[in-house]
């Protein structure tokens, strides 16, 4: 199937009450107040090769940025103030120290939680699993699949409705019918009856689990949410509280140490879903996109779900993202290492303001960049930096 077709059946699909004719975009980003619409065209003297190096070069090291603001460790978070102050730009001063705060000067426990060390020391593969897919996500599952059994069973069947011969399910099934999911992303076949096929190519050992009959049953009542308590207009009710469990086992798991990144991810997804993405630039072009906030060797700790705008009046999008990700982990000494979508002087600020580092490469057309550093023509080899006030 080419490009052409994929969009085609995407475009088919566009049919749910949330919609809209075209794919969901980032126009968050393309909006976001942080840069310049035009690029760096309002600089003189810049040509299109000179925006290339730049944004090649420019990058934010261990921010030495002086903040006008010394915050407690106690300082709340408000992600809706805005910084009107405007940096001003000089030579670096390397006999003065600004990162006057240390990591984890109290000593705290970091990284995995010494529980699983003592407990998890030669365990299995399925019992590593079991710290996140636990009895609680079970019982969830199984609470919310039954109940909106129920719920279809008490409107009208047709006769033969498959849902006539429904029976409560519980976590064993479920286990079995979550390993077949899993196991059907390993072994792709054409469809989902080929799983159950006992002769051929397509033959498997599935059917000793669960009937074709069963899987499809609990395929189409798996649920997480009740649907009855749904509040209009909120896109992603029927996973928070799934997401939401598994986010705390996974912080459970692992506290961060000094080093933390953040980046986005996309899940590939050509179903109907009114805030599925189409990203040219990434490998898998049609999804959902999501934000992970991640730790040594790629653990992830938090993430959230792209349903729609992020947009806050007065507030770069992609500040407010690290901000909410980051917030428990702040006021810690830490470093927060990010892409040029998210790195600007206005997120140093306002980290350094709760005593944490960023690094990360900056865009040319970022707003309060220096103009002498964004205007630089610079050979192979050469650097140029500043420091603000």
């Amino acid at each position: 199937m080419d490009d052409f077709e994929i969009e085609n059946i995407l475009n088919m699909s566009d049919d749910d009450v949330y919609s809209t004719d075209e794919f969901s975009e980032f126009d968050d980003t393309d909006a976001d107040e942080d840069y310049f619409p035009e690029g760096i065209e309002h600089l003189q003297n810049n040509s299109e090769s000179e925006a290339s190096i730049t944004d090649e070069i420019a990058t934010i090291s261990r921010q030495q940025i002086q903040s006008d603001q010394v915050s407690t460790p106690n300082a709340s978070i408000n992600i809706q103030q805005i910084n009107q102050n405007v940096a001003i730009w000089g030579t670096i001063n390397t006999t003065v120290n600004y990162s006057n705060f240390a990591y984890n000067s109290t000593r705290e426990t970091v990284g995995i939680n010494p529980d699983i060390y003592e407990t998890m020391h030669g365990g299995s593969p399925w019992e590593f699993l079991s710290l996140f897919l636990d009895n609680e996500v079970f019982n969830l599952i199984v609470t919310e699949t039954n109940r909106y059994a129920g719920q279809l069973l008490s409107t009208p069947l047709r006769r033969h409705s498959r849902l006539n011969a429904w029976k409560e399910t519980n976590a064993a099934e479920i286990k079995q019918f979550l390993g077949i999911i899993m196991w059907m992303g390993l072994e792709h076949l054409p469809t989902i009856q080929n799983y159950w096929a006992k002769k051929g190519i397509y033959s498997s050992k599935i059917s000793k689990y669960m009937k074709v009959k069963r899987f499809e049953l609990l395929l189409r009542t798996f649920h997480v949410s009740n649907n009855h308590e749904c509040p209009p207009g909120d896109r992603l009710f029927k996973v928070r509280g799934l997401v939401d469990l598994l986010v705390s086992k996974y912080k459970r798991a692992y506290i961060p140490e000094e080093s933390l990144c953040i980046d986005e991810s996309v899940i590939p997804f050509i179903g109907r879903l009114s805030f599925r993405q189409y990203l040219k630039n990434k490998r898998h072009r049609y999804g959902d996109k999501i934000f992970k906030l991640c730790v040594h060797d790629g653990f992830t700790v938090d993430f959230r779900i792209y349903a729609g705008k992020e947009a806050v009046q007065g507030l770069e999008v992609s500040t407010k993202i690290v901000m909410e990700l980051t917030h428990e982990y702040l006021n810690f000494g830490r470093t927060i290492y990010t892409d040029n979508w998210y790195t600007s002087v206005n997120l140093a600020h306002k980290l350094l303001e709760q005593n944490t580092h960023l690094v990360g490469t900056l865009r040319a057309n970022r707003k309060q960049n220096p103009k002498d550093v964004v205007q630089k023509k610079l050979k192979k080899g050469q650097v140029i930096a500043q420091q603000s006030d």
